[in-house]
Formats: C-alpha cells, structure tokens, sequence
C-alpha cells in the first residue's frame, strides 16, 4: 500500500511540474482548470504565472483577484489562506 501511495504522490508531482511549466496565457489558463479542484476553496478568480511550486493544494483557500508571480513558492501545511 505505501508502494502505491508513493507511485500516486510521484505522478501527481510530475502532473503538477508539466503544468507549471507551460508558458503564457496559454500555461495560465491550463492551470486555473487544473488547478482550481485542488485548492480548499475558491472565492473568485486566481492566475497562477509559469515556474510556481505550491505544496498544500488541500489546505489554502483562496479569495478573490489572486495572482502567483512567476516562480513563486507556495507552502500551506495547516489550513492556510490567501
């Protein structure tokens, strides 16, 4: 079971690293709709730029008019919000 659990971490991780390094609005777009499930909550619209890493999908709620810069980090590890 911990085989499995590590095999679906490693291909979520790649799923994430391919869509974060789409480029222009083309790469912004894709990842709203990719992205968008994972996040907690979602109060309004959110861009995310190309080269960000966000680690905690499940723990922040995001408000509304959000935008990550290119190459952002973000890490939420209990509930956090933006």
């Amino acid at each position: 079971m911990k085989l499995i659990n590590k095999i679906v971490n490693l291909l979520f991780d790649f799923y994430i690293a391919i869509l974060a390094s789409i480029p222009t609005q083309l790469g912004v777009k894709i990842r709203y709709f990719a992205y968008k499930p994972l996040f907690k909550k979602v109060k309004g619209k959110f861009a995310i730029d190309s080269g960000v890493t966000i680690l905690g999908f499940e723990n922040i709620e995001l408000g509304k008019n959000v935008y990550f810069g290119k190459n952002s980090y973000i890490y939420a590890n209990n509930n956090g919000e933006l």
